[in-house]
């Protein structure tokens, strides 16, 4: 099926407006470059109790301009006028279905055992497509046999699809999705639907991760192609999966990767232990950002088990645990309760010196990210009080010189801190003082 048109489908609901309500693209010719015409691309929905966004979703497939489009909707049963809305554009789907199912995977698996595409993908019933992005990631999979999918970068958006920020994904192959953070927006991915078949399609004993242990299993298969540019939105919003229970996404992740057997082909047996050591320490997080700091005890047990620190260092792991959390300045501002549920938690994981020593060294490093925002924001009364607490619980951050830099201008003035800066270099030129006094590397 080709596309329908903006003037073809049902008018938007009173008070939408833009992509894709009142806005449409121009559609793609009917042959690809070369002149073949271009392969079937099948689209699965699926979608249980998401009214609120499931018709945004629905318009931004339809609305494609794409000239072969197969598009599914596995609804599970939804009670919510889900299925009013569905039969708004039943004239557009290939097929739809609403009743009860195992679950969203078994749900995928349903639609894409219909699907007839020589490209396939899923979209979820709460994110949306970009317009017109369809035709290059099927270009890419026509160009490069050896990829066995194609992915680019995301949007997050809030549940009124205002912009949070993009999500760029870069380069990823297996062992850089399982041991270097990287991910692949599942809003932005087409998959061969050759190699899907090969797979096995969705593991449907996951509930949390499939898409991301599907990314690893295909990519053992192929080639994953990188294409930069927004495909996808995801909507970050408080009943999602991803923000309600962040902290089953590690547990699973942690099961379903003792029970592959492929992993060995991936990772050495030292990457594989890290790897553990590392999942261990974000579902630790993810309990204490739920308030949990009995259930985070354990898997920080879990993660410090052995003779060497998760990410290779004290240091490291501290400076991992702030960025897991993502903490802007204003959220870092109020989180301090966060850290001190850490606290709670390490004590029960760690002998006393090491669980005192590592909160000390995150408490630090959160003290001196806020002394640094506070330089941006120039609040001088900020700067200070961050930098006194930040040596306190590291008096290691007394011979950071970018620290005591910052320092110098709050507890002096710019002016008279600029001088004694000018001062000191001077010295430095002309070999007053000794070589080991001359450098300051600033610690991250």
């Amino acid at each position: 099926m080709r596309c329908p048109t903006l003037a073809e489908l049902p008018p938007p609901p009173p008070g939408r407006a833009g992509w894709p309500w009142t806005e449409e693209v121009s559609s793609l010719p009917d042959t690809m470059p070369d002149g073949s015409p271009w392969p079937r691309v099948s689209i699965i929905t699926p979608s249980y109790n998401q009214a609120p966004f499931l018709e945004e979703t629905i318009r931004s497939v339809l609305l494609q301009g794409y000239p072969d489009l197969e598009y599914l909707i596995i609804d599970g049963g939804s009670t919510d006028g889900s299925v009013k809305i569905i039969r708004k554009y039943e004239p557009w789907l290939a097929y739809w279905a609403s009743e009860k199912d195992r679950g969203q995977s078994h749900a995928i698996n349903k639609g894409w055992a219909r699907a007839t595409g020589e490209t396939v993908a899923w979209l979820n019933s709460d994110d949306y497509y970009q317009p017109g992005i369809m035709g290059a990631p099927v270009l890419e999979l026509a160009m490069h046999p050896e990829a066995v999918l194609v992915y680019g970068d995301c949007r997050l958006v809030t549940d009124m699809s205002e912009y949070m920020r993009t999500w760029k994904a870069g380069v990823c192959s297996p062992r850089s999705l399982l041991l270097d953070d990287n991910q692949i927006p599942q809003q932005s991915t087409f998959i061969r639907a050759s190699a899907l078949s090969a797979s096995g399609g969705v593991n449907e004993r996951l509930h949390y991760t499939m898409d991301h242990e599907l990314w690893v299993r295909l990519g053992v298969l192929g080639e994953m192609r990188y294409v930069p540019g927004t495909i996808g939105n995801f909507r970050y919003h408080s009943t999602s999966k991803s923000v309600a229970q962040g902290y089953l996404f590690f547990l699973e992740t942690i099961e379903w990767l003792r029970s592959w057997d492929a992993l060995g082909e991936v990772l050495t047996e030292d990457e594989r232990q890290e790897l553990f050591r590392r999942l261990h320490v974000k579902a630790a997080l993810e309990y204490v950002f739920a308030g949990r700091p009995g259930d985070a005890a354990k898997h920080f047990a879990l993660a410090c088990a052995g003779s060497a620190w998760p990410y290779g260092s004290r240091e490291a792991l501290a400076t991992r645990i702030l960025e897991t959390w993502s903490l802007s300045a204003e959220a870092m501002a109020d989180s301090w309760q966060r850290i001190e549920l850490l606290r709670e938690a390490l004590v029960k994981a760690l002998p006393g010196p090491s669980a005192l020593s590592l909160w000390r060294c995150i408490a630090a490093r959160y003290h001196m990210r806020l002394l640094f925002a506070s330089v941006a924001e120039q609040t001088s009364g900020h700067v200070r009080r961050h930098w006194l607490a930040g040596i306190w619980y590291d008096p290691r951050w007394l011979s950071n010189a970018g620290v005591w830099s910052r320092a110098m201008e709050a507890f002096l003035g710019a002016r008279l801190a600029s001088r004694i800066r000018s001062f000191w270099r001077g010295r430095l030129h002309v070999g007053i003082l000794p070589a080991s006094s001359r450098s300051g590397e600033t610690r991250t």
